[in-house]
């Protein structure tokens, strides 16, 4: 007999406490300073007034995510650490910063060429800038074509001569070149279709230029000049 009090004393005590619990849904909860609130009214911290079932375990509440789910690090990856020279403007800032003063170069031609040819095919190098040594000697080529993207064909060209170097030095894109105090145009680029024996050293000019044009000879000081500048006599 002592048992089955026992249990209905254990049964009496859960019917009980499930009275309570099913008051207090109805009642609503308390707030820390005693108030109370309606069941699904939002308590201090947003959350509502339902009692969790007696023995259910409580799910954390989720972190919200960032807008758009972007991770922080990534955010700071592109406000901060962009690579320079990302855009056209950029590379522009870099390339001039990263070119400073240069000497100029200057040689003698040791033989003039006169003819001229409109389906030459040679092929701009991808190289805007070529180290060049004392004693080497190149090519002179004039054309009319603007193109500077690596591998342009360039077909119409006019002939100037094999210019020999007196000192090494570099030469880039946008030198003035000048013969014989004359300024006849800036290079344009490199063609090596005959290199290592020379390079083509390709001069924009207004139109094709040969060395019968010109009235070249040989010793005919020509100079290789970093911007506007006038060759010394």
């Amino acid at each position: 007999m002592t048992p089955r009090q026992g249990n209905g004393t254990t049964q009496q005590a859960g019917e009980h406490m499930r009275t309570e619990t099913a008051q207090d849904t109805r009642a609503g909860t308390a707030w820390t300073d005693g108030r109370t609130r309606a069941p699904g009214q939002p308590g201090e911290s947003g959350e509502t007034g339902t009692v969790p079932e007696p023995g259910a375990t409580a799910r954390p509440r989720a972190v919200a995510e960032p807008e758009g789910n972007a991770e922080p690090r990534a955010v700071a990856e592109t406000t901060g650490n962009a690579e320079p020279g990302g855009t056209e403007e950029s590379r522009g800032t870099a390339q001039s910063r990263e070119n400073g003063p240069k000497r100029s170069v200057h040689g003698a031609l040791v033989k003039a060429l006169l003819h001229s040819r409109t389906e030459r095919g040679m092929v701009l190098e991808p190289y805007a800038s070529r180290c060049v040594r004392r004693g080497e000697v190149h090519e002179l080529v004039t054309t009319d074509h603007r193109e500077t993207a690596p591998g342009s064909r360039i077909d119409r060209v006019g002939f100037l001569g094999f210019v020999e170097l007196a000192c090494g030095g570099v030469l880039d894109r946008g030198d003035e070149v000048w013969l014989e105090g004359t300024r006849i145009g800036t290079v344009l680029g490199f063609d090596a279709c005959h290199f290592p024996n020379h390079y083509n050293i390709l001069v924009s000019t207004d139109r094709l230029l040969t060395g019968g044009d010109l009235r070249l000879r040989p010793e005919f000081s020509v100079s290789f000049l970093p911007g506007a500048q006038v060759p010394s006599a």
